[in-house]
């Protein structure tokens, strides 16, 4: 349930325990639930990512927070303090994932799942939570399901994808999910460079100098009538310019997600200077932008900046669309020299003689923070 409205952690958890409910009421099963569906929809909204990993450890932090509100009664310190030894746990031996009384208790698959979320190595990983026995088909379950959001596809062994059994049956059981949507076949951070249904635009505006404070980065967003609901809008920076990496630094939402826009970690150096402004119209068939502005500019800059923002048309699919980059340079201002310095020649000067004047100044375009 991680997955289904992502981009909203209060419905995310609202969605695991309605499903959790209908075959397991109690406290227990709820919080785990909640945990691995909000660990999932924070690594698709991308709020702990760097540009490069993942902080897993925010992102479990932040999951346990979660969790723990599902937990109440006059065991809650001790259910609590259960659910974090296992959702913390750095060596899976001390799990006991087959220790005979407790095969297939809630807490201990929550455990192996964000063990496996630490990993890094997708087969290495699924193979040892599996081979601890236990409840291993739930556990490899729940730990695949963690460490295949945060590695992503292409982690996944070939072997294990183009060697399954019944893949066939299970590849339209999945085509059946994700036609539910919102998301799309190939995963949500699919990029199409252009669509005849939206189009997306990125200005940029104001004083481009360091100690400016005036400066505007806009996303001008003109759907036309086959676009049904917009989804969440990024503004994103180009981190790498030989990969086409770009790392997202702000999420705003349509008005009627009725959410306050955030900045990711990408853009987290931004905190404090900017106001982040979402679309204020609640009608998605018309012109919508999202701005970012700079109450002052502090670090010098020069990087492609772009928007991208997802769509369901209406024919129910989900489509990304990302705008043409722009190129956003920020440059130092001249400082006044303390003094105008001189200097005498090192001995006399006669008519004929070469003469060479050399005139420097205190110009810079250093500063002590980095972009964005």
């Amino acid at each position: 349930m991680g997955v289904h409205q992502f981009w909203d952690t209060e419905k995310v958890i609202e969605n695991a325990v309605t499903m959790c409910t209908v075959t397991h009421h109690d406290q227990r099963c709820e919080a785990s639930a909640v945990a691995v569906s909000v660990a999932i929809s924070l690594m698709l909204q991308r709020k702990y990512y760097d540009g490069n990993h993942f902080n897993v450890t925010d992102i479990i932090q932040e999951s346990f927070k979660c969790a723990c509100s599902r937990l109440s009664g006059p065991r809650i310190h001790e259910n609590k303090e259960e659910l974090k030894t296992y959702m913390f746990c750095q060596d899976i031996a001390e799990l006991q994932l087959a220790e005979r009384d407790s095969i297939g208790y809630t807490f201990k698959c929550v455990g192996a799942g964000f063990w496996a979320l630490k990993q890094d190595n997708f087969r290495q990983a699924i193979q040892t939570v599996v081979m601890n026995a236990g409840d291993a088909d739930t556990n490899g379950a729940v730990a695949g399901a963690l460490l295949g959001c945060k590695l992503g596809g292409t982690s996944l062994p070939d072997t294990w994808l183009s060697g399954l059994l019944h893949k066939t049956w299970l590849d339209k059981k999945v085509d059946r999910k994700i036609d539910i949507g919102p998301i799309t076949k190939y995963g949500y951070l699919t990029i199409d460079k252009g669509s005849p249904d939206l189009e997306a635009e990125l200005n940029i505006s104001g004083d481009l100098t360091i100690g400016s404070e005036f400066l505007q980065l806009k996303c001008l967003c003109t759907p036309n009538k086959n676009v049904l609901n917009t989804l969440p809008i990024f503004i994103e920076y180009e981190h790498d310019e030989l990969s086409d990496n770009f790392i997202s630094i702000v999420n705003f939402f349509p008005a009627y997600f009725d959410k306050e826009p955030f900045l990711l970690s990408g853009g987290s150096c931004l905190s404090g200077r900017v106001v982040l402004t979402n679309p204020t119209s609640k009608n998605t068939s018309g012109e919508f932008e999202v701005i970012i502005t700079y109450n002052i500019v502090t670090c010098k800059d020069d990087k492609n900046y772009r928007c991208r923002l997802s769509y369901i048309d209406t024919a129910s699919v989900t489509n990304v669309v990302v705008s043409q980059s722009e190129r956003l340079i920020i440059k130092g201002t001249p400082n006044k020299p303390d003094n105008i310095p001189s200097r005498s020649p090192d001995s006399k000067i006669f008519p004929g003689d070469n003469v060479t004047l050399i005139c420097s100044d205190n110009r810079t375009n250093e500063v002590t923070k980095e972009s964005p």
